[in-house]
Protein backbone atom coordinates (compact mmCIF):
# COMPACT_ATOMS: atom_id res chain seq x y z
CA UNK A 1 0.00 0.00 0.00
CA UNK A 2 1.34 3.44 -0.85
CA UNK A 3 1.15 5.83 2.07
CA UNK A 4 0.76 8.96 -0.02
CA UNK A 5 -2.18 9.62 2.27
CA UNK A 6 -1.83 13.29 3.12
CA UNK A 7 -0.51 13.25 6.58
CA UNK A 8 0.61 16.50 8.12
CA UNK A 9 2.02 18.75 5.46
CA UNK A 10 1.48 17.82 1.85
CA UNK A 11 -0.01 15.29 -0.53
CA UNK A 12 -1.19 14.51 -4.03
CA UNK A 13 -1.89 17.53 -6.15
CA UNK A 14 0.57 19.79 -4.30
CA UNK A 15 4.23 20.33 -5.21
CA UNK A 16 6.25 17.17 -4.79
CA UNK A 17 9.00 18.85 -2.79
CA UNK A 18 8.87 21.57 -0.18
CA UNK A 19 11.65 24.11 0.02
CA UNK A 20 12.60 22.47 3.32
CA UNK A 21 12.56 18.72 2.72
CA UNK A 22 14.83 15.83 1.74
CA UNK A 23 16.39 16.56 -1.67
CA UNK A 24 15.01 14.68 -4.65
CA UNK A 25 18.54 13.50 -5.35
CA UNK A 26 18.32 11.14 -2.35
CA UNK A 27 17.14 7.73 -3.65
CA UNK A 28 14.10 5.84 -2.35
CA UNK A 29 14.29 2.60 -0.37
CA UNK A 30 11.00 1.44 -1.91
CA UNK A 31 10.15 2.52 -5.43
CA UNK A 32 6.41 1.85 -5.18
CA UNK A 33 5.36 3.24 -1.83
CA UNK A 34 5.51 1.54 1.53
CA UNK A 35 4.83 -2.21 1.20
CA UNK A 36 4.22 -3.03 4.87
CA UNK A 37 0.45 -3.54 5.20
CA UNK A 38 0.51 -7.06 3.76
CA UNK A 39 3.02 -9.53 2.37
CA UNK A 40 6.01 -10.98 4.17
CA UNK A 41 5.34 -12.02 7.79
CA UNK A 42 1.70 -10.97 7.38
CA UNK A 43 2.18 -7.21 7.47
CA UNK A 44 0.58 -4.56 9.65
CA UNK A 45 -2.93 -5.58 8.64
CA UNK A 46 -2.35 -8.88 10.45
CA UNK A 47 -2.02 -7.18 13.84
CA UNK A 48 -4.71 -8.21 16.30
CA UNK A 49 -7.11 -5.44 17.28
CA UNK A 50 -7.69 -4.84 20.97
CA UNK A 51 -11.13 -5.82 22.20
CA UNK A 52 -13.55 -3.04 23.03
CA UNK A 53 -17.06 -2.03 23.98
CA UNK A 54 -18.82 0.74 22.09
CA UNK A 55 -21.48 3.17 23.26
CA UNK A 56 -23.21 5.49 20.82
CA UNK A 57 -24.08 8.97 22.04
CA UNK A 58 -27.75 9.92 21.93
CA UNK A 59 -28.56 12.10 18.94
CA UNK A 60 -28.28 15.82 19.71
CA UNK A 61 -24.75 16.59 20.90
CA UNK A 62 -21.30 16.22 19.38
CA UNK A 63 -17.72 17.06 20.47
CA UNK A 64 -16.86 20.62 19.54
CA UNK A 65 -13.82 19.63 17.47
CA UNK A 66 -15.91 17.26 15.35
CA UNK A 67 -18.67 19.86 15.00
CA UNK A 68 -16.23 22.56 13.89
CA UNK A 69 -14.58 20.27 11.35
CA UNK A 70 -17.92 19.18 9.92
CA UNK A 71 -19.51 22.62 9.71
CA UNK A 72 -16.56 24.88 8.92
CA UNK A 73 -15.14 22.57 6.26
CA UNK A 74 -18.44 21.35 4.84
CA UNK A 75 -17.75 17.70 5.56
CA UNK A 76 -21.10 16.78 7.08
CA UNK A 77 -24.43 18.20 8.18
CA UNK A 78 -24.07 18.35 11.98
CA UNK A 79 -27.39 16.57 12.40
CA UNK A 80 -25.87 13.62 10.54
CA UNK A 81 -22.86 13.12 12.82
CA UNK A 82 -22.74 9.88 14.76
CA UNK A 83 -20.61 9.88 17.92
CA UNK A 84 -19.23 6.76 19.59
CA UNK A 85 -17.30 6.26 22.82
CA UNK A 86 -15.04 3.24 22.38
CA UNK A 87 -13.57 1.71 25.51
CA UNK A 88 -10.73 -0.60 24.55
CA UNK A 89 -9.99 -3.29 27.10
CA UNK A 90 -6.54 -1.87 27.80
CA UNK A 91 -7.78 1.59 28.82
CA UNK A 92 -10.35 2.67 31.40
CA UNK A 93 -11.04 5.88 29.45
CA UNK A 94 -13.02 5.69 26.23
CA UNK A 95 -11.74 7.14 22.97
CA UNK A 96 -14.26 9.06 20.87
CA UNK A 97 -15.06 8.59 17.19
CA UNK A 98 -17.20 10.92 15.07
CA UNK A 99 -18.64 9.66 11.79
CA UNK A 100 -20.80 11.28 9.15
CA UNK A 101 -23.67 8.90 8.49
CA UNK A 102 -22.95 8.83 4.74
CA UNK A 103 -19.22 8.11 5.10
CA UNK A 104 -18.05 5.13 3.06
CA UNK A 105 -16.06 3.86 6.03
CA UNK A 106 -18.14 1.88 8.51
CA UNK A 107 -17.55 2.63 12.18
CA UNK A 108 -16.58 -0.97 12.97
CA UNK A 109 -13.72 -0.94 10.48
CA UNK A 110 -12.33 2.30 11.89
CA UNK A 111 -12.57 1.05 15.48
CA UNK A 112 -10.76 -2.15 14.51
CA UNK A 113 -7.99 -0.25 12.72
CA UNK A 114 -7.37 2.07 15.67
CA UNK A 115 -7.40 -0.95 17.99
CA UNK A 116 -4.34 -2.30 16.16
CA UNK A 117 -2.30 0.63 17.47
CA UNK A 118 -0.41 -0.07 20.72
CA UNK A 119 -2.20 1.50 23.67
CA UNK A 120 0.67 3.72 24.85
CA UNK A 121 0.83 5.19 21.34
CA UNK A 122 -2.90 5.20 20.61
CA UNK A 123 -3.81 7.49 23.49
CA UNK A 124 -1.68 10.31 22.11
CA UNK A 125 -4.62 10.95 19.80
CA UNK A 126 -7.88 12.42 21.05
CA UNK A 127 -10.69 12.35 18.43
CA UNK A 128 -11.00 10.23 15.29
CA UNK A 129 -13.27 11.76 12.64
CA UNK A 130 -14.56 9.77 9.65
CA UNK A 131 -15.84 11.75 6.67
CA UNK A 132 -17.06 10.87 3.17
CA UNK A 133 -14.42 10.70 0.45
CA UNK A 134 -13.78 9.03 -2.89
CA UNK A 135 -10.49 7.51 -1.74
CA UNK A 136 -8.54 6.98 1.46
CA UNK A 137 -6.95 10.18 2.68
CA UNK A 138 -6.16 11.53 6.13
CA UNK A 139 -4.53 14.27 8.13
CA UNK A 140 -3.44 14.78 11.71
CA UNK A 141 -3.49 17.94 13.77
CA UNK A 142 -1.09 16.05 16.10
CA UNK A 143 -3.95 16.01 18.64
CA UNK A 144 -6.83 14.73 16.49
CA UNK A 145 -7.10 12.83 13.22
CA UNK A 146 -9.51 12.95 10.28
CA UNK A 147 -9.99 10.20 7.69
CA UNK A 148 -11.77 10.34 4.34
CA UNK A 149 -13.01 7.38 2.33
CA UNK A 150 -12.22 3.82 3.38
CA UNK A 151 -8.87 3.52 5.18
CA UNK A 152 -9.52 0.53 7.43
CA UNK A 153 -7.65 -1.81 5.07
CA UNK A 154 -4.48 0.25 5.41
CA UNK A 155 -3.08 -0.03 8.92
CA UNK A 156 -0.04 1.87 7.68
CA UNK A 157 -2.20 4.95 7.14
CA UNK A 158 -3.27 4.94 10.79
CA UNK A 159 0.33 4.32 11.84
CA UNK A 160 1.59 7.16 9.65
CA UNK A 161 -0.91 9.64 11.09
CA UNK A 162 -0.20 8.55 14.65
CA UNK A 163 3.53 8.91 13.99
CA UNK A 164 2.96 12.64 13.48
CA UNK A 165 1.52 12.89 16.98
CA UNK A 166 4.44 10.89 18.35
CA UNK A 167 6.98 12.93 16.39
CA UNK A 168 5.73 15.99 18.22
CA UNK A 169 5.05 14.67 21.71
CA UNK A 170 7.19 11.55 22.23
CA UNK A 171 10.25 12.26 20.10
CA UNK A 172 10.07 16.04 20.31
CA UNK A 173 8.70 16.67 23.79
CA UNK A 174 6.08 19.06 22.43
CA UNK A 175 7.98 20.24 19.36
CA UNK A 176 8.46 18.27 16.16
CA UNK A 177 11.68 16.26 16.35
CA UNK A 178 11.50 16.06 12.55
CA UNK A 179 12.13 19.80 12.41
CA UNK A 180 15.50 19.55 14.12
CA UNK A 181 18.87 19.83 12.46
CA UNK A 182 19.75 16.43 13.89
CA UNK A 183 16.99 14.69 11.91
CA UNK A 184 17.80 16.59 8.75
CA UNK A 185 21.48 15.70 9.07
CA UNK A 186 20.69 12.02 9.61
CA UNK A 187 18.88 11.96 6.29
CA UNK A 188 21.18 14.26 4.36
CA UNK A 189 24.62 13.23 5.56
CA UNK A 190 24.43 9.84 7.31
CA UNK A 191 22.01 7.78 5.22
CA UNK A 192 21.84 7.22 1.48
CA UNK A 193 18.07 6.91 0.99
CA UNK A 194 14.65 7.83 2.34
CA UNK A 195 11.71 5.45 2.62
CA UNK A 196 9.91 6.31 -0.63
CA UNK A 197 8.82 9.16 -2.89
CA UNK A 198 6.43 10.52 -0.26
CA UNK A 199 9.25 11.03 2.23
CA UNK A 200 10.60 13.74 -0.09
CA UNK A 201 7.52 15.85 0.70
CA UNK A 202 9.00 17.17 3.94
CA UNK A 203 11.20 16.23 6.85
CA UNK A 204 8.03 15.58 8.84
CA UNK A 205 6.62 13.17 6.28
CA UNK A 206 9.97 11.40 6.12
CA UNK A 207 9.76 10.84 9.88
CA UNK A 208 6.19 9.52 9.77
CA UNK A 209 7.08 7.04 7.04
CA UNK A 210 9.92 5.68 9.15
CA UNK A 211 7.40 5.51 12.01
CA UNK A 212 5.47 2.94 9.97
CA UNK A 213 8.63 0.87 9.64
CA UNK A 214 9.25 1.22 13.39
CA UNK A 215 5.84 -0.26 14.23
CA UNK A 216 6.43 -3.11 11.77
CA UNK A 217 9.75 -3.74 13.51
CA UNK A 218 8.14 -3.66 16.95
CA UNK A 219 5.10 -5.82 16.25
CA UNK A 220 5.68 -7.92 13.11
CA UNK A 221 9.34 -8.88 12.72
CA UNK A 222 12.78 -7.32 12.76
CA UNK A 223 12.84 -4.75 9.97
CA UNK A 224 16.47 -5.70 9.35
CA UNK A 225 15.28 -9.06 8.02
CA UNK A 226 12.93 -7.48 5.49
CA UNK A 227 13.68 -8.88 1.99
CA UNK A 228 14.34 -5.38 0.68
CA UNK A 229 17.30 -4.41 2.86
CA UNK A 230 16.74 -1.14 4.74
CA UNK A 231 20.47 -0.61 5.32
CA UNK A 232 20.45 2.60 3.27
CA UNK A 233 18.29 4.30 5.94
CA UNK A 234 19.73 2.53 8.97
CA UNK A 235 20.38 5.73 10.91
CA UNK A 236 16.83 6.99 10.39
CA UNK A 237 15.48 3.65 11.53
CA UNK A 238 17.72 3.42 14.56
CA UNK A 239 16.74 6.91 15.66
CA UNK A 240 12.98 6.50 15.23
CA UNK A 241 12.95 2.99 16.69
CA UNK A 242 14.82 4.22 19.77
CA UNK A 243 12.34 7.07 20.19
CA UNK A 244 9.08 5.18 19.57
CA UNK A 245 9.86 1.70 20.87
CA UNK A 246 8.80 2.62 24.42
CA UNK A 247 5.24 3.17 23.17
CA UNK A 248 5.26 0.68 20.28
CA UNK A 249 6.79 -2.33 22.04
CA UNK A 250 5.29 -2.14 25.52
CA UNK A 251 3.27 -5.29 26.26
CA UNK A 252 0.89 -6.13 29.07
CA UNK A 253 0.34 -2.45 29.83
CA UNK A 254 -2.68 -0.18 30.01
CA UNK A 255 -3.08 3.47 29.10
CA UNK A 256 -1.49 5.90 31.52
CA UNK A 257 -2.47 9.26 29.99
CA UNK A 258 -5.07 10.81 27.66
CA UNK A 259 -5.84 14.26 26.30
CA UNK A 260 -8.60 16.27 27.96
CA UNK A 261 -11.62 16.33 25.69
CA UNK A 262 -13.65 19.16 24.21
CA UNK A 263 -16.92 20.50 25.41
CA UNK A 264 -19.92 18.82 23.83
CA UNK A 265 -22.02 21.18 21.73
CA UNK A 266 -25.57 21.03 20.44
CA UNK A 267 -26.00 19.91 16.84
CA UNK A 268 -28.41 22.79 16.22
CA UNK A 269 -31.86 24.24 16.93
CA UNK A 270 -33.71 21.09 15.93
CA UNK A 271 -31.81 19.09 18.52
CA UNK A 272 -32.23 21.82 21.12
CA UNK A 273 -35.95 22.21 20.47
CA UNK A 274 -36.49 18.49 20.85
CA UNK A 275 -34.80 18.52 24.25
CA UNK A 276 -31.77 16.52 23.15
CA UNK A 277 -29.23 19.14 24.22
CA UNK A 278 -30.29 19.48 27.84
CA UNK A 279 -27.53 19.06 30.39
CA UNK A 280 -24.58 19.20 27.99
CA UNK A 281 -21.46 18.10 29.85
CA UNK A 282 -18.41 20.35 29.97
CA UNK A 283 -16.24 17.36 29.10
CA UNK A 284 -16.83 13.75 28.22
CA UNK A 285 -14.12 12.13 30.34
CA UNK A 286 -15.64 10.47 33.36
CA UNK A 287 -13.41 11.15 36.37
CA UNK A 288 -14.31 7.75 37.78
CA UNK A 289 -12.98 6.11 34.61
CA UNK A 290 -9.67 7.96 34.70
CA UNK A 291 -9.12 7.43 38.43
CA UNK A 292 -10.03 3.74 38.15
CA UNK A 293 -7.25 3.19 35.65
CA UNK A 294 -4.80 5.65 37.22
CA UNK A 295 -4.90 7.63 33.98
CA UNK A 296 -3.60 11.18 33.82
CA UNK A 297 -5.85 13.56 31.90
CA UNK A 298 -3.58 16.13 30.26
CA UNK A 299 -4.68 19.57 29.16
CA UNK A 300 -3.92 20.47 25.56
CA UNK A 301 -0.66 22.39 25.10
CA UNK A 302 -0.86 26.17 25.32
CA UNK A 303 0.88 27.71 22.32
CA UNK A 304 2.13 31.22 21.76
CA UNK A 305 0.45 33.18 18.99
CA UNK A 306 3.42 32.51 16.73
CA UNK A 307 3.48 28.79 17.48
CA UNK A 308 -0.26 28.50 16.95
CA UNK A 309 -0.08 30.33 13.63
CA UNK A 310 2.71 28.05 12.43
CA UNK A 311 0.83 24.89 13.43
CA UNK A 312 -2.45 26.18 11.97
CA UNK A 313 -0.71 26.83 8.67
CA UNK A 314 0.63 23.28 8.55
CA UNK A 315 -2.71 21.73 9.46
CA UNK A 316 -4.60 23.89 6.97
CA UNK A 317 -2.27 22.78 4.17
CA UNK A 318 -2.67 19.16 5.23
CA UNK A 319 -6.45 19.45 5.38
CA UNK A 320 -6.73 21.00 1.93
CA UNK A 321 -4.40 18.42 0.45
CA UNK A 322 -6.35 15.59 2.07
CA UNK A 323 -9.60 16.99 0.69
CA UNK A 324 -8.11 17.09 -2.79
CA UNK A 325 -6.83 13.51 -2.57
CA UNK A 326 -10.24 12.32 -1.32
CA UNK A 327 -12.17 14.27 -3.94
CA UNK A 328 -13.81 16.51 -1.35
CA UNK A 329 -14.20 19.79 -3.20
CA UNK A 330 -15.52 23.25 -2.47
CA UNK A 331 -15.34 23.05 1.30
CA UNK A 332 -14.42 26.71 1.60
CA UNK A 333 -17.68 27.72 -0.04
CA UNK A 334 -19.89 25.02 1.44
CA UNK A 335 -20.95 25.58 5.03
CA UNK A 336 -23.65 23.68 6.82
CA UNK A 337 -25.86 25.90 8.92
CA UNK A 338 -27.41 24.07 11.83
Amino acid sequence: MQYSILALLIGAGLPAVLADGPPQSIPNWSQNGMPLDTGVYGGLNSLASTGQSTTRWPWGTVPKWCYDQAVNNGYCNPYDIEVYDVKYTDCSVAQTFCRCNNAQQDIGGAITAVGRMPVRARTWNRYYAIWPGNSCSAFSTTIDQAFFGVCSGSTGVYTHELSHNLDRFIAGGGNFYSGTDEWKNIISTQDTCVTDYYAHSSWTEAYAQVGVMALWNAKIHSIWDYPLSPACLANQLNKVISQLNPVFSATGVTCNRVWAKDAAVCMGPAARDSGNCAGIAAAKINSAESSAGNVTVEALPVLSAKEKARLDEKVSAARLAAEQKAGVHGSAARRFKA
